[in-house]
């Protein structure tokens, strides 16, 4: 698999108060609407993670599919293309253990497979939020921002902004030009690119944010909703509108956002997805990728997408 020339920081987002949709009650315009707090994503001790979903291998690109066959050919292996949308040669094998530990000891001896590793699922990080943080800061009256604050009403909340310099960084940039994929449980982006409603509306505070298409490696689809809240709530601490009189502000409030799904709704994705989600974002325009997310194990595929 070839490496990308491309800085891709991980890290770890403190959160702004964002709602986030999912599919319990509808709204006016048919489309369903819930808070973050019924969204699934809370914060506390993590799910016990599920088993590792087949054994995953990297072959080099330069195989070709017809080669792939010919290697299940002669091994009598049966093997799954997990990147029909991302580039590269990510494929998965499922089966019994003992399939498993054959398949393993066979491809890693191979000159033209890169690794060959169990496809392990990642999750959401736990988060400890401290307790009453925010309830320490004033609330920004609309009508009277001060000098480079924004007039969103719950700005005063975000105790975090003033950490990073925020209103100082905002004098010289806003992220303007600049495509931030956010990988993770997806961003509902209210229409899709095929001009079709997205599964769950757009919430209200990422309206006037500019959301580029992004891809689905959950359902392998075109549609990235979110319905668990957290790809949402992140979406929000880059890029939130800002100025609108409304909710809080962004980071970044004038970069655009590519919402990456390879978590369910209910947190979890695999290693095989995750890799994929990162190599479509930059080869679709993506300068900053952000993954608020983690796992147990190493993985060497994620750490050459």
């Amino acid at each position: 698999m070839r490496l990308f020339a491309l800085a891709v920081p991980v890290v770890a987002v403190t959160f702004a108060a964002v709602p986030a949709f999912a599919d319990d009650d509808a709204t006016s315009d048919g489309l369903p609407e819930v808070s973050l707090a019924d969204s699934g994503w809370v914060g506390g001790p993590r799910a016990v993670e599920p088993p590792a979903d087949g054994l995953l291998v990297d072959f080099a690109d330069s195989l070709s599919d017809d080669d792939i066959a010919k290697i299940e050919a002669d091994t009598g292996l049966t093997l799954e293309d997990t990147t029909k949308e991302a580039d590269g040669n990510l494929w998965v094998l499922h089966g019994s253990s003992d399939d498993i530990e054959r398949a393993a000891a066979i491809l890693s001896k191979r000159h033209d497979v890169e690794s060959v590793e169990p496809n392990v699922f990642y999750s959401l990080f736990d988060q400890d939020l401290e307790a009453g943080a925010v309830d320490k800061q004033t609330p920004v009256d609309p009508a009277k921002p001060g000098p480079g604050k924004p007039n969103d009403p719950m700005y005063g909340s975000q105790w975090h902004f003033a950490m990073v310099n925020a209103e100082q960084a905002w004098a010289v940039t806003q992220g303007s030009g600049v495509i931030v994929a956010v990988v993770d449980t997806g961003v509902s982006p209210g229409t899709l690119p095929n001009g079709k409603a997205s599964k769950y509306k757009r919430v209200p505070d990422l309206k006037e944010t500019e959301i580029v298409p992004g891809w689905n490696f959950v359902a392998n689809s075109q549609d990235p909703s979110d319905g668990n809240g957290h790809g949402t709530h992140v979406a929000g601490t880059i890029a939130q509108s800002t100025n609108n009189a409304f909710g809080v502000a962004g980071l970044a409030y004038k970069a655009k956002i590519m919402p990456i799904k390879v978590l369910s709704d209910g947190g979890s994705g695999t290693v095989a997805d995750i890799a994929n989600g990162i190599r479509w974002a930059a080869d679709h325009g993506a300068k900053v990728i952000n993954m608020s997310l983690g796992g147990g194990m190493y993985s060497s595929t994620l750490a050459r997408a």
